[in-house]
């Protein structure tokens, strides 16, 4: 009797493993980046020096990731760095991109970034050469340093703003020190 009761368990537990079937994940395609084959949500990434002190901390609302493409998109990015455990420059953006091979960020959409000596900037899109250290745009540039507000077109930056050109300026508002000043 218990061997026929094992029997028709063990038939009846077959029947079920093979009628299961595999369920794909599920893809959304409507997604901001369709054919992504990551896509996070609450993406936080963190890196530490080799000492145990933060170097950068990475999030975004939402990221996807392009493996074969070796690239990342990001969407409400928020890139803060450290240096001894303190914050010392931040970059936001509605949306970035890095591209792996050619080690090149880019952002857009209401970006703005503060360096380590409390120069700012605000523009519609920016490009970052990881290579280079360099920042190009042009799009309308606004930077403010030391009381001073610098507005133009076009940019070409170290990513410091200590070394900064805008192609077209167009007002210049003084105040406090001159940000031309030799370090």
């Amino acid at each position: 009797m218990k061997s026929k009761l094992f029997f028709l368990l063990l038939v009846l537990m077959v029947n079920l493993l093979l009628s299961c079937k595999k369920n794909d994940a599920l893809r959304i395609e409507s997604e901001k980046e369709s054919g992504s084959q990551i896509s996070l949500r609450n993406f936080t990434r963190t890196s530490y020096l080799t000492d145990g002190k933060k170097e950068w901390i990475l999030k975004s609302e939402e990221s996807f990731i392009f493996p074969k493409e070796d690239r990342t998109v990001f969407y409400k990015l928020n890139f803060t760095q450290f240096e001894d455990d303190k914050i010392s420059s931040k970059l936001t953006g509605n949306r970035g991109e890095v591209n792996n091979t050619t080690n090149i960020l880019t952002v857009e959409g209401d970006i703005f970034l503060i360096t380590p000596d409390k120069k700012s900037l605000k523009t519609e899109s920016l490009t970052y050469s990881i290579d280079t250290e360099e920042l190009t745009t042009d799009d309308e540039v606004l930077i403010y340093s030391a009381g001073t507000t610098i507005a133009g077109k076009g940019l070409r930056a170290q990513k410091a703003l200590n070394q900064f050109t805008v192609i077209k300026p167009s007002a210049i508002t003084r105040g406090g020190e001159n940000p031309f000043k030799k370090e």
